[in-house]
């Protein structure tokens, strides 16, 4: 049986760039660190946590950062106003009963429907995560947009927000 979760989320201005590297799995977020002890014995190993993003998207990004959401995420963070909102996050677990392809059309389609609104497309990224390699088929979605939508007109980053 199928299960379901769906989690909505608001991102305020200076944590915008961080979140995306976080659900890209980059910079420090690349890996973390577990402490391990068995008996007398204890140590840290490394986990490699670049593992866990399966799959990543983004769409109607400006034309100043098309391919690079972490830069669109960054521009964010730097010139949105003050009390903005810099992102939305929508969470969403995916169906195990579907292969990682249909969960990755599934999170796709869902993403670019709820990036495009009544005036026009916004900037979005999408990541599908599997956190357990003892449950390949547990994945979810991480879907961060932008209230910021695309209107045709050319602009910096500065005149973007």
């Amino acid at each position: 049986m199928a299960t379901y979760h769906l989690d909505a989320k608001v991102g305020s201005k200076g944590r915008a760039g961080n979140k995306a590297r976080y659900l890209l799995r980059e910079g420090k977020y690349s890996t973390s660190y577990e402490f391990i002890t068995s008996g007398n014995l204890a140590h840290t190993i490394e986990i490699d946590k670049t593992q866990e993003l399966v799959f990543s998207e983004s769409g109607n990004l400006p034309d100043w950062c098309t391919d690079d959401p972490i830069a669109f995420f960054d521009a964010a963070d730097k010139y949105e106003r003050s009390n903005g909102t810099a992102f939305r996050e929508v969470e969403i677990s995916l169906p195990q009963e579907l292969s990682l392809e249909d969960q990755q059309k599934l999170a796709s389609d869902f993403a670019k429907k709820i990036a495009q609104t009544a005036d026009g497309p916004t900037p979005y990224l999408m990541v599908i995560h599997q956190q357990d390699p003892a449950h390949p088929d547990h994945r979810h979605a991480h879907i961060l947009l932008s209230d910021r939508v695309l209107d045709g007109n050319s602009r910096t980053p500065e005149t973007f927000f």
